[in-house]
């Protein structure tokens, strides 16, 4: 029998089950377990968990399917949705809501568990420490209760953001504050003509924008980023042409030479009526790749000035967002600024905001009624607020990747530990690896992952039962 861990139990987590549930009775045994655990059930994760229609996939219906080798999976669901009444005539360049593929994501799952009754258990906890021993692994959750296993993957997701630096850091206590813009109540009790600071200009700010005015907002939403940078929109798959990928051995090694190889394709690719879109998506196939071969300063040089702009270009929105944004932009409701917040005053039932303009240097400030952290989740391990992680790090069990991005794995998701060693009974999968592969927090490379991994541990799990079998005999 091999006991398996998954904590975790957004995508990653939910779809390595699905995965390893196949593989039952076969590659791992039909008497293998599985233990999937995640405070907050399964399936749903913090990307899919949202009850808002207006919050819709950043990637096309097309190309979200859970399975690799299956590219119309999640069409043909959508089609057949019963519990959605069918959407016949989706369209592969469609872009669903979120909490359509949260609806998804648990069919899957509970299809996996019919199919294999008795061998995929979900726990409500909160793990808190892992630990290894001579005989596997055990897991601690906080209310007092270990679970064994023998392999346990790590698959938390992304955490909450972290809050912005500035001298007296006072005001992040405050009541005028929330730190997770998903938590419960984070939009409750703002006055609807009230002025509201967003932190942050990316994706997480667009759906809390969206989410404000759909509950009737009609005070101004600021939101404020270092660059003032918006993600761009993505265009239909019909105006879209696809274009022959990037050759990685053509490509430079360097973060400035990149780029220009990069600009001077658009440039070409231009001439002939091709979308700057087209082009960055021709990088997808290799950007693992590039980023894997990068010598660490390039990687942390991409990281410090280039990221941003690789973000707003990379990470889309779907053309009815970006019409939303724009109009509310157009409205005057939805305005951006460019800048580093230097310090916060609390002035009455109010919160006076001072930020530093990036285009003149100069000191500004806004007057509003609530500031939401939408900065998007944190990297860096050594200060995320989460027990799991802490005690983790604390014991040695795991350590930091050096671009601070998540922590340190091989290339076959082994995590390694403080010593350098690498955990044959420990793994990692999402954003938790974005450090080894960058490219790996979008669905089309997070079920790659999966696949890759479901195929690890069975090889793995069967390769022990084979030896154990020759002992005895």
């Amino acid at each position: 029998m091999s006991k398996i861990a998954i904590i975790g139990a957004g995508f990653s987590g939910s779809i390595l089950a699905v995965q390893l549930l196949r593989r039952l009775g076969t590659d791992l045994g039909g008497d293998s377990r599985i233990d999937l655990i995640d405070k907050h059930g399964p399936a749903r994760g913090l990307a899919y968990s949202t009850t808002s229609e207006r919050h819709l996939l950043n990637v096309p219906a097309g190309r979200m399917s859970a399975f690799p080798a299956e590219p119309d999976h999640f069409l043909n669901w959508l089609r057949a949705d019963t519990a959605g009444g069918g959407v016949p005539q989706i369209k592969p360049s469609s872009f669903v809501p979120r909490l359509v593929y949260g609806r998804y994501l648990e069919d899957l799952l509970a299809q996996a568990s019919r199919a294999n009754p008795g061998r995929i258990k979900t726990h409500r906890e909160t793990a808190i420490a892992v630990d290894a021993n001579a005989d596997g692994m055990r897991i601690s959750f906080a209310g007092g209760k270990k679970l064994d296993a023998d392999v346990v993957v790590l698959a938390p997701g992304n955490f909450s953001p972290a809050d912005p630096p500035i001298a007296d850091r006072a005001f992040y206590t405050s009541a005028f504050y929330r730190r997770d813009p998903w938590a419960a109540g984070a939009l409750d009790q703002i006055e609807p003509g009230a002025p509201v600071l967003l932190i942050g200009a990316a994706l997480t700010t667009v759906d809390i924008a969206i989410s404000l005015i759909e509950r009737g907002h009609t005070g101004v939403i600021h939101a404020i980023s270092r660059h003032g940078l918006l993600p761009r929109r993505h265009l239909d798959a019909s105006a879209t042409p696809a274009i022959a990928p990037f050759e990685l051995d053509a490509l430079p090694n360097s973060a400035r030479a990149m780029l220009r190889a990069v600009r001077a394709r658009i440039a070409l690719e231009s001439t002939r009526g091709i979308p700057w879109q087209s082009v960055i998506d021709g990088l997808r196939p290799v950007t693992q790749d590039l980023w894997r071969r990068a010598p660490a300063p390039e990687r942390a040089r991409f990281v410090r000035h280039l990221r941003p702009w690789w973000d707003v270009h990379r990470h889309r929105v779907a053309p009815e967002i970006a019409a939303r944004i724009d109009a509310a932009q157009a409205s005057g409701q939805l305005v951006f600024h460019a800048g580093r917040i230097e310090r916060y005053r609390i002035d009455g039932s109010a919160v006076e905001v001072e930020y530093r303009s990036r285009d003149s240097a100069e000191l500004k400030s806004l007057r509003v009624a609530r500031v939401i952290n939408c900065s998007g989740p944190s990297s860096d391990y050594r200060h995320i607020d989460d027990p799991l992680i802490q005690s983790m790090l604390q014991s040695g069990i795991v350590r930091t990747d050096p671009s601070r991005l998540g922590l340190e794995v091989t290339g076959d998701l082994r995590v390694v530990a403080a010593d350098g060693s690498a955990n044959r009974r420990l793994f990692a999968l999402g954003s938790i690896t974005k450090g080894a592969f960058w490219e790996i927090i979008a669905v089309p490379d997070l079920r790659a992952q999966c696949e890759a991994l479901a195929d690890r541990i069975a090889r793995e799990v069967r390769q022990t039962a084979q030896s154990a079998r020759s002992h005895l005999t």
